[in-house]
C-alpha cells in the first residue's frame, strides 16, 4: 500500500522512497537486505495491480488499531515529498474506505502525520 500512494502522482521523490523505506524497516523489524527485497517484490505487485482491492481485500483480517497505522504510514510517505497531491490523498481515502477504517480515524491518522 505504501507503494500504490508513493506512486500515485507517477512522481516517485526519493523523499518518498527513503520513507517508505524506514517505515518498512520499523514496522516489520527487517534488516536492510530484508527491506529491499520486500520493496523490490511490493513495487513488482504494485505496478502489475488493476486495483486496490487486490491488496485490500487480505488487510481487512487485521485489527483496527493496524489497519489506522497502515493508512497513518499511507500518509507520511504521501507528505515525504513536502505536498500531497490529489491522487495521492485519493488512493489513501479509497484504501481507508475499503479496510473500514472510521473517517474520523482516517482524519486523525492525517493530522497525525503532517
Amino acid at each position: 500500500m505504501l507503494c500504490e500512494v508513493a506512486g500515485a502522482d507517477h512522481q516517485i521523490d526519493e523523499r518518498e522512497q527513503a520513507t517508505k523505506r524506514s517505515l518498512i524497516m520499523k514496522l516489520l523489524s527487517l534488516t536492510d537486505e530484508e527491506t529491499d527485497t520486500l520493496l523490490n517484490q511490493a513495487q513488482n505487485r504494485s505496478s502489475e495491480s488493476t486495483s486496490l482491492y487486490d491488496f485490500t481485500s487480505q488487510l481487512r483480517e487485521l485489527s483496527q488499531e493496524t489497519r489506522y497505522e497502515l493508512i497513518k504510514s499511507m500518509w507520511e510517505v504521501a507528505y515525504a515529498d513536502g505536498e500531497i497531491d490529489p491522487l495521492e490523498d485519493a488512493v489513501i481515502r479509497k484504501t481507508a474506505e475499503l479496510l473500514y477504517v472510521d473517517h474520523s480515524d482516517f482524519i486523525r491518522a492525517k493530522l497525525q502525520s503532517q
